[in-house]
């Protein structure tokens, strides 16, 4: 798509010449770094080095077959991949496994490389990092206050989170999903989640900002501008930003996630915007990647100084999120990182300059943990650095499928038959104690969630959302099966249910949902979504067991009748619905 540039000022124009000459040498210098990283087979002799821990790290991997997903991983110090390997399968149905070449969607490790273009067209002279957004996205709504490109880089911008205002608006995430959809959506938003600067809160509309940026500034299309800038200077020829969802890709690996049955299903991903996620490449690429950041944070340039530094909340309170990077320790060196989750796709990588250390981790299935598996493949091959008296335990850190489950407190409260009857659950030790009208039960553990009584066939499976949050639970013996819903509501608090009743609009997403009290429960309907519980805290705060709906808070006027609500969850703060009166109209709010 080609954008006309927006016209710079006298005084911006100034800049640009200036910083031209300066590109000439600087560029030069990136060049340079890049074919220091250059794979050659001289280099391929250094994985032998990585050989002896190969068992230890199998170990980490044990329970990936090839009746399972699985993930890849990559080693890399001082420029070269010392290890790499797959372990499980790219593609269940074909039983297709998964290896080094294999291509991955990383999700937000995406976000590196959005913010190093940026870097790079700053440097250059073409764009500022202080310069109001609008000077190059007009179509972004003037919120009384100048966004600048570094809010964005930074996650300080306020603005709201695209996913979570997509599935609020009724998307799903396994819709196919285009750039040109998301800058509508972003050209209808009404309100800030906070004043630019004042906060940090991680945000996918601003790198999707930062990329139609990219565009209008290079000339070029954010893929094309990637390419030419990063993947082939690195020579990272399986790297590449997946702009349109119907593109074949060749050693492309699928996700997958455990349905309630622990079934594997699919995950499917059509995204079809690019900045903020999209990049797909293999753990070999990604590696070559990661060395080249570990050389340019090692040397004094105006590159590792942007790259590298920090961003600052107005308060001057420092962030630790850098260019697609948090800013942490490992052991006592430090270190950068980030993750990526997107469909079932997991990624990670993590960097320590200082060692020229890098691992990445990807893999392809929802409960993949690769943050806690990139540190134990970090302490594998950095224990002689680090700690050379400790010896590591080889079963250590092995992954499971299982879930870990929670505390037994999770588990205590009342819960609501569709009947109108209550069961209380208490603790008894490590068991449970259950009251149901007359009668008491004592019901041992059986798995995670689960309690019985082999006495009496009594079982109780406890049920959780999206947040693991026990939501409900299941209560069975030999001649019936019911489901009851976790009560919230606190003691003494008395609903007047049908002023809850309605139909809601936001006109920021051109979305209507609807309440209505069913079989003892307040049920949120959408045209597009399955019906989900509304459960009341107290009389104004409700929270959703739909993901996208966590907390709701009603509104009232100075009368006490309810106006509408607002969303709040994750990078939406809320976020408002009004209130439809009987002809559809909005309630008008008496001032």
């Amino acid at each position: 798509m080609n954008f006309e540039i927006i016209t710079q000022d006298l005084n911006k124009s100034s800049r640009i010449r200036f910083f031209l000459v300066l590109a000439l040498v600087t560029v030069g210098t990136h060049i340079l770094n890049s074919q220091r990283l250059q794979r050659s087979e001289e280099s391929k002799g250094t994985r032998n080095v990585g050989q002896q821990y190969e068992k230890r790290v199998d170990s980490l991997f044990a329970n990936l077959t090839t009746d399972t997903p699985g993930a890849a991983l990559s080693v890399t110090i001082k420029g070269d991949i010392i290890f790499s390997k797959g372990y499980g399968s790219a593609n269940l149905e074909y039983g297709i496994p998964i290896d080094v070449n294999s291509i991955f969607h990383v999700a937000s490790i995406s976000k590196q490389v959005t913010a190093y273009l940026i870097l790079l067209l700053n440097q250059q002279g073409k764009l500022a990092l202080e310069d109001d957004i609008r000077d190059y996205l007009p179509e972004v709504p003037d919120f009384g206050a100048t966004i600048t490109i570094k809010h964005l880089m930074d996650h300080t911008s306020g603005l709201r989170d695209q996913w979570i205002l997509l599935s609020i608006a009724g998307w799903r995430l396994d819709d196919v999903i285009t750039q040109n959809q998301i800058m509508r959506m972003i050209g209808r938003q009404k309100e800030l989640n906070f004043s630019p600067g004042d906060d940090f809160m991680y945000c996918n509309t601003g790198y999707t900002l930062l990329a139609e940026i990219i565009e209008r500034v290079s000339g070029k299309s954010f893929s094309d501008f990637a390419r030419d800038k990063v993947f082939e200077p690195l020579q990272m020829h399986n790297t590449f930003f997946y702009s349109d969802h119907e593109t074949i890709v060749k050693n492309r690996v699928y996700s997958y996630y455990h349905d309630s049955n622990s079934e594997f299903k699919k995950s499917n991903l059509n995204y079809a915007s690019v900045g903020a996620t999209s990049m797909f490449s293999n753990v070999e690429d990604i590696g070559v990647w990661a060395s080249y950041l570990n050389t340019i944070s090692k040397e004094d340039s105006f590159m590792n100084q942007q790259f590298t530094k920090s961003g600052k909340l107005n308060s001057g309170k420092a962030t630790n999120y850098s260019s697609g990077q948090f800013i942490g320790t490992y052991q006592k060196y430090r270190s950068f990182w980030h993750g990526g989750a997107d469909a079932g796709y997991r990624a990670h990588v993590l960097r320590i300059p200082k060692l020229d250390f890098s691992v990445v981790v990807l893999g392809n299935f929802e409960e993949f943990d690769p943050r806690s598996m990139a540190k134990s493949i970090a302490d594998i091959f950095l224990e002689d650095i680090i700690n050379p008296n400790k010896k590591a335990d080889e079963s250590t850190h092995r992954y499971s499928l299982e879930d870990n489950g929670e505390e037994t407190k999770d588990l205590i409260g009342r819960y609501l038959f569709d009947s109108g009857d209550t069961i209380k659950v208490v603790a008894d030790q490590n068991d449970l104690l259950v009251k149901h009208l007359d009668k008491e039960l004592h019901l041992k553990k059986i798995a995670i969630d689960v309690y019985g009584d082999s006495t009496n066939g009594t079982e109780i499976v406890f049920k959780r959302d999206f947040f693991y949050r026990v939501i409900g639970l299941e209560y069975k013996n030999k001649v019936q099966k019911r489901i009851a819903s976790k009560v919230l509501l606190k003691d003494g608090v008395k609903l007047n249910r049908p002023e809850y009743e309605g139909n809601y609009y936001s006109e920021e997403l051109g979305t209507m949902y609807q309440i209505r009290w069913i079989g003892h429960k307040f049920m949120v309907f959408h045209q597009r979504h399955e019906p989900f519980e509304l459960r009341p805290m107290d009389s104004n705060n409700f929270i959703g067991n739909e993901w996208f709906f966590d907390s709701v808070e009603f509104i009232r006027d100075d009368k006490e009748d309810i106006t509408g609500f607002e969303v709040t969850f994750g990078g939406v703060r809320a976020l408002q619905f009004l209130k439809l009166n009987g002809e559809g109209q909005i309630i008008q709010i008496e001032n």
